[in-house]
């Protein structure tokens, strides 16, 4: 799958723009995206690894999933599900739909 990620200061100076695309597999994981971005834009490569992920303004962690093809949160009305399963059409904590907006933000400095 194909995602768009924003960059802000010193990553979109580096890169030269205000975003990037990067080709993913799916149920990749936000750690296989910070390595595809350095493997696909290598100006980047050294900040992936300080930068911050933010999937739809939420700053996300390593493991969490970027998966493909999956339908927003709110498609199931509450108390339509026993507790402690799984719809097949909602999406499980942690992933994100293919279409989401992610950010790489770079630490900042100063004072």
């Amino acid at each position: 799958m194909k995602v768009e990620i924003k960059l802000f200061a010193v990553a979109k100076q580096l890169a030269g723009a205000e975003a990037i695309s990067i080709e993913l597999p799916a149920g990749a994981t936000v750690q296989d995206l910070r390595e595809a971005i350095g493997d696909q834009h290598p100006v980047l490569r050294d900040i992936t690894t300080r930068a911050m992920i933010a999937i739809d303004t939420e700053y996300v962690s390593d493991d969490a999933l970027v998966p493909e093809n999956t339908v927003p949160e709110n498609t199931v009305p509450e108390n339509t599900v026993p507790e402690n399963t799984v719809p097949e059409n909602t999406v499980p904590e942690n992933t994100v739909p293919e279409n989401s907006e992610i950010a790489l933000i770079p630490p900042v400095s100063g004072g």
